[in-house]
């Protein structure tokens, strides 16, 4: 299903669809494997997922401000969407 979906959105050329997507699966896991309240990402919220993923801070305030920049924008590139997934790559490969 998932690989379904993105590939449609990936052919219609709506990278900033598929970038919110990416971001809603990842906060479902977050909230899943953590156990997390996902509302408000703010600062004690990257403390917290930072502590129990194991992840450094920085990298989970990049994926947090890539979102916000994506999903402000009117569209997303390619380019924009490749290196979204790229930190979230990193993060699902390093959480523990």
């Amino acid at each position: 299903f998932i690989s379904t979906i993105g590939t449609l959105y990936f052919l219609q050329n709506d990278h900033k669809k598929l970038a919110l997507q990416k971001m809603r699966l990842f906060l479902s896991y977050i909230r899943d494997r953590y156990q997390l309240n996902t509302h408000d990402l703010d600062e004690a919220f990257v403390q917290k997922l930072a502590i129990r993923s194991e992840v450094p801070a920085a990298l989970i305030q990049r994926i947090i401000n890539m979102h916000r920049q994506i999903k402000g924008a009117t569209g997303a590139s390619e380019q924009s969407l490749i290196d979204f997934h790229l930190e979230m790559d990193k993060f699902y490969k390093n959480c523990k």
